[in-house]
């Protein structure tokens, strides 16, 4: 799987600082991981003296998608083979990145949220915000959808944000590799993608976690900007003071607002999870069909899987029989062929000796096997039966 991602291999010694910092940091899931992003085959966007550092959020990946889509997209064509990739190709997750910016001039940190279309290969800024180093805060709107060229730190951050039962496993391998060994590994799977993992912090504590390790590690020989500061002019301590009040009212707001939030989002949780529990029974019941299918190996009768009811009989016409029996459904189909006829006996001299018969009655029924079972109400077409006599004939009369 490696490298279809379209991010390619970084090479630098700094790989070695950030296995050395997560050597002793265990990994659960993707739980506090923070990752870096390189951009092409450097660790840094830009050049001395105008650097910058971007790392993901990889504990905080969000589910954005419309997840009617993902059930209309099943309903649409739940084949086993090929839904996984397809609900796939329509996940939107969200994500954070932090940026650390080497220019003084430059904010301190940068935070920006932004949303990752797994199958388009695309991403958009959904909400960014600037920490001047005097604390003070600045806020953009959403971007629109992008593009990313195949190697930027765009197109790692998508890798991160769209695969983790790619790279999850990864960094699961080299934690438990050093934890044997004692010695640090060098992450070479996960640098073949561009990225490294390089802590495992809180989501707040990661910013300024970032922030050190960035100066104290990669630029430590660099002269450091002046550190973050409180010293502000009358009009920025205004500025300040203004989006404190709001800040905290925001937060009084929420912690007003929690119980109702959380009845809400238990709710929507609820909900999700039945969609989902609908959507893993519908592939189990459609394992089934598939399978029941794969050991006639008639591709005719296979056009018939999985059809409801209605459906059949639309195709097929009015059944000559129907019973139901522990939930599943027969309906028979049965039809004969009489080509039998009377024809003459002759001798060898040509006359007429008497008559016989001659051509088959010709017979063959097929019952089809219906249930209910999935996501879906309807009895759909789970197996069926073909019995016939005069095998190529009949066979041949019943499609």
């Amino acid at each position: 799987m490696r490298h279809q991602h379209g991010v390619k291999r970084i090479n630098s010694g700094g790989w070695l600082l950030m296995a050395t910092l997560s050597m002793a940091m265990p990994v659960h899931a993707n739980d506090g991981v923070w990752m870096m992003l390189g951009d092409g085959n450097k660790l840094e966007s830009g050049n001395k003296p105008d650097r910058v550092m971007h790392y993901a959020n990889a504990a905080r990946i969000s589910d954005r998608t419309d997840q009617s889509a993902k059930i209309a997209e099943i309903m649409r064509d739940s084949n086993p083979k090929t839904i996984d990739a397809r609900v796939k190709a329509l996940e939107i997750n969200e994500m954070d990145i932090v940026e650390i910016h080497e220019n003084p001039g430059a904010p301190g940190i940068k935070v920006v949220t932004m949303q990752f279309h797994c199958g388009r290969k695309e991403h958009r800024v959904v909400r960014a915000e600037a920490i001047e180093r005097n604390h003070l805060h600045r806020f953009s709107d959403a971007g629109e959808w992008r593009k990313y060229v195949p190697t930027d730190w765009q197109s790692r951050a998508w890798f991160i944000a769209c695969f983790p039962e790619v790279w999850v496993p990864l960094v699961k391998a080299d934690q438990a590799e050093m934890k044997r060994t004692g010695k640090v590994t060098k992450q070479a799977d996960l640098r073949e993608y561009g990225v490294a993992m390089v802590g495992n912090w809180s989501h707040h504590d990661g910013l300024m976690q970032a922030y050190r390790f960035t100066w104290d590690k990669l630029w430590a020989a660099d002269a450091t900007p002046a550190p973050f500061h409180h010293n502000r002019t009358a009009a920025e301590e205004k500025e300040y003071q203004a989006w404190k009040r709001n800040d905290d009212a925001v937060i009084a707001e929420n912690e007003r607002n929690a119980p109702m939030l959380e009845s809400a989002i238990s709710g929507l949780e609820a909900q999700v999870e039945g969609q989902l529990k609908g959507m893993d029974e519908e592939k189990i019941f459609q394992d089934q069909i598939a399978a029941n299918f794969k050991k006639h190996k008639s591709k005719y009768f296979g056009t018939f899987r999985g059809l409801t009811e209605e459906q059949l009989v639309d195709v097929r016409g009015v059944p000559t029989s129907m019973t139901t029996n522990d939930g599943l459904r027969s309906i028979l189909y049965a039809y004969t062929t009489d080509t039998r006829h009377e024809v003459d006996i002759r001798d060898g001299e040509g006359n007429l000796v008497g008559t016989d018969i001659a051509g088959q009655l010709l017979g063959c029924s097929v019952t089809f096997k219906l249930r209910v079972g999935g996501n879906k109400p309807e009895y759909r077409v789970v197996d069926y039966v073909v019995d016939r006599d005069m095998t190529t004939q009949g066979y041949a009369h019943c499609e």
